[in-house]
């Protein structure tokens, strides 16, 4: 008897709030910065949030009052880099969220974000079309992030390692992923919407991935297409100082044809291909840094021989697609104030003369505030169309606008990391005017496909996980691995269809290449792989390795895809 009262009194003791851990965690007020009408609410619904997460028990709040300015710096930091940079503050755990405005209502966002270091940050997202969802939408955050303080893992919340290795094989199958059907349906559910029919089963896609042999130069970036009308593919791939051109085998191993130096003082950040010329093959456009002003250059590689037709091109180039419109050759000015970013305002259109002798500039595109010339794509995501546009901000964050320049949906998961910055060298983190310099960074490209030849559009997004040391220099950009996510608009939001496994050291860059004309139903994704680690902006490791994923849709998914249409220039 006294030993089965003695297992009752243990178990009621251990059940009990007093045995549960405390949580001691501090709430940041929502930025209301891009919520519009909805900015008012921004007091009420964190008192909202901040009720219901004390309400889940075993949660201790920290009360730390922050001055504007505070926290308009605080708001600038991503998950990583924020707990270096809060004052000091007994907290296990920060809370900080963001309000958006969408065309169809408002959309909250909730990072929970550990400071012992040794977590990664869980992101959630809620949404309300009315009035009378607001409440539900945060009541939906709150339960997240309890269940996240109480150290559970959400589906929502499967890290890429879990579900995928890295593909290391020469040759073999590749490590796909598709959405967890738990997190389609959670959401769907909450909009008032069947989650079924929606989920992407396993085995939608496969994928074959093969692994050339590494080249030793460091990339920055990568362009691939057939630059001289062969109907091969070739590989453009740009260091800092440097064009280098290779022809690539069905094994992805590259063969050099010809390369280009640019003047010491030059430093590229961006290669694209596009035929504007209306010759066979396509032209190769870079775009670099010279100091703090743009310096961009136009190639073409015919008879064996890579030429420059342009060069000291006084913008930031960059050619676009429009899909069902062609391609367009948009530049961005430079400016000399690193707190610009080192770019001017707005976006214009430019068009070369038929020899190539000039530029013209043809006015300023309509492009939603803050988009610069690396930042977007065109896309038509329903299929009714009209073009709408995907953007990836300076917080990581994936964006898709309406065709009116309206936010229609913000992601919760940060897409688009990368090395590639605007301005002069790393050497130098001071401007012109001796204050601390902070770097504006091209995000990963937005490529533009559709795999399934039904009219809607899909993107191809990065997702390289941010190092350690990034939580501590603001201005660091080093990478822990990556993978590739293919994202398609199910009538309220992106959602990931499938994901490659990850790949150690960073992505510096991918693209599709030309289609296989025996088999138009397949696309080749080629990725430049930089598989060493950095450290304060260094390589450890010089070699860049192109990796080749062969992808061929289900059989739902088996439609004859035009050339013209698989084809993605930006």
């Amino acid at each position: 008897m006294k030993r089965l009262l003695a297992v009752i009194l243990f178990t009621l003791l251990a059940a009990s709030p007093a045995a549960a851990k405390i949580v001691r965690v501090a709430i940041l007020p929502f930025d209301g910065s891009e919520a519009g009408e909805y900015a008012k609410l921004t007091d009420t619904l964190t008192s909202m949030l901040t009720s219901r997460v004390a309400a889940g028990g075993a949660v201790e709040l920290v009360d730390r009052p922050f001055a504007a300015s505070e926290l308009n710096r605080l708001r600038g930091f991503d998950g990583r880099q924020l707990p270096a940079n809060l004052p000091k503050m007994n907290a296990d755990f920060v809370l900080k969220g963001s309000l958006y405005a969408v065309q169809s209502g408002m959309q909250l966002h909730l990072s929970v974000i550990p400071l012992d270091g040794k977590g990664e940050p869980g992101n959630f997202s809620a949404f309300a079309g009315a009035e009378n969802q607001i409440i539900p939408a945060v009541e939906d955050l709150a339960r997240s992030a309890s269940t996240r303080l109480r150290g559970e893992v959400l589906p929502a919340e499967a890290s890429p390692d879990d579900l995928a290795g890295e593909a290391v094989g020469t040759t073999g199958s590749a490590g796909f992923d598709t959405e967890h059907p738990d997190r389609i349906y959670q959401r769907l559910a909450a909009e008032g919407k069947d989650g079924g029919g929606t989920v992407a089963e396993s085995g939608q896609v496969q994928a074959v991935t093969r692994r050339g042999e590494a080249m030793r130069l460091a990339a920055n970036a990568m362009a691939v297409g057939d630059v001289d009308g062969d109907d091969k593919v070739e590989l453009a791939l740009v260091t800092d100082g440097s064009l280098r051109l290779f022809t690539l085998d069905d094994k992805m191993n590259g063969q050099a044809l010809a390369s280009y130096s640019f003047p010491p003082n030059i430093r590229v950040n961006m290669v694209s291909l596009a035929e504007l010329d209306g010759q066979p093959g396509q032209e190769i456009y870079v775009s670099a840094s010279q100091g703090t002003q743009p310096y961009g250059a136009i190639f073409i590689y015919r008879g064996g021989k890579l030429t420059a037709r342009m060069k000291g091109i006084p913008w930031y180039i960059r050619p676009v697609e429009k899909p069902g419109e062609g391609v367009e050759l948009l530049g961005q000015a430079g400016d000399d104030r690193s707190e610009m970013g080192y770019l001017g305002k707005g976006v214009h259109r430019l068009r070369p003369r038929p020899d190539f002798s000039a530029l013209t500039d043809e006015g300023v595109v309509a492009l939603p505030p803050g988009v610069g010339v690396f930042d977007f794509a065109w896309l038509d995501a329903d299929g009714d169309g009209q073009l709408e546009l995907a953007a990836i901000d300076n917080h990581s964050k994936l964006k898709i606008f309406n065709p009116r320049g309206e936010l229609l949906w913000v992601s919760e998961n940060e897409y688009g990391g990368g090395r590639n910055f605007i301005g002069p060298p790393l050497i130098s983190d001071q401007s012109n005017n001796g204050q601390f310099r902070l770097l504006r960074y091209i995000p990963g490209r937005i490529l533009v496909i559709d795999g399934d030849g039904d009219g809607r559009n899909e993107v191809i997004v990065s997702a390289n996980k941010a190092g350690l040391l990034n939580t501590w220099l603001p201005n660091s950009r080093e990478y822990d691995g990556g993978s590739l996510h293919h994202l398609v608009w199910d009538g309220s939001g992106m959602r990931e269809s499938w994901k490659t496994g990850r790949l150690t050291g960073s992505i510096a860059d991918y693209g599709i290449s030309p289609p296989k004309s025996d088999n138009k139903k397949e696309l080749q994704l080629v990725v430049a792989q930089r598989p060493g680690r950095t450290l304060l902006g260094f390589t450890l490791d010089d070699s860049t390795v192109p990796i080749g994923y062969r992808i061929t849709p289900g059989p739902e998914r088996a439609t004859p895809v035009e050339k013209s249409k698989i084809g993605v220039k930006n």
